[in-house]
């Protein structure tokens, strides 16, 4: 009998809004579609006719507090796009199409002291809102997934069995991949200084999701495994 590991990644569509973490951004949609929906003239002055539920047009912040929000990078104008998925963005940022595009689509809200977010300047501010929002737009879509890290005996004759779950992890978003691929890597590290190098596998299959970097990583592993001892 020899012994691998064999990974699986699967969609996870059960991901948490990022929105409902504690000391988070919050957003606020003009689109009255959504459940997070705000008329958006509480918050920015309309300019020019109004055509629809947001037209790109409301370009000032009403009140005093707003304006030093948007100024200090703890509240941002979104875009938005939608095309069989969504994006959300910083304004000006994301897709850019005249029929799927919303330039001033909503307001990405720090409603928290500023001290208690991490970064302090505007552009530290902004790199952190996007990256929120790309987690935001995962669970807009639908796009998380989950990794189990199964043990695998097989016999002489090929056949398999799985003996036992190493690991198991659900809940990240798609964008936040190379963390998963991390994970994955650093849990079969610390089996194998229990166990000894054991050969890994990435499965394959219709429910399988194929993740950037992970057979790379494990192809990788696998080198360093047989450089510095003998695979199970």
């Amino acid at each position: 009998m020899t012994k691998k590991l064999v990974v699986k990644v699967r969609s996870d569509e059960d991901i948490a809004n990022p929105a409902e973490f504690d000391h988070n951004w919050r957003v606020v949609s003009f689109n009255s579609r959504h459940y997070n929906y705000e008329d958006p003239e509480k918050y920015l002055t309309l300019r020019g006719t109004k055509d629809g539920p947001f037209d790109g047009r409301y370009v000032d912040a009403k009140d005093i507090g707003l304006r030093s929000k948007l100024r200090a990078g703890t509240a941002f104008i979104l875009s938005y796009f939608e095309h069989s998925s969504c994006k959300w963005s910083l304004r000006g940022e994301g897709p850019q199409c005249r029929w799927d595009n919303t330039e001033v689509a909503g307001l990405l809200l720090w409603d928290h002291a500023p001290g208690d977010m991490g970064a302090k300047t505007y552009e530290d501010r902004a790199k952190d809102a996007r990256g929120f929002l790309e987690n935001y737009t995962d669970w807009c879509n639908g796009w998380g997934m989950g990794y189990e890290i199964l043990i695998v005996e097989e016999d002489e004759d090929g056949e398999e069995t799985e003996t036992g779950d190493l690991d198991s992890c659900w809940g990240f978003y798609n964008s936040d991949s190379e963390y998963m691929v991390n994970e994955i890597v650093g849990n079969i590290k610390h089996y194998e200084k229990k166990h000894g190098t054991i050969k890994v596998e990435v499965a394959s299959g219709r429910d399988i999701l194929e993740v950037g970097g992970l057979e790379t990583a494990i192809e990788n592993r696998n080198k360093e495994a047989v450089k510095n001892g003998t695979t199970n």
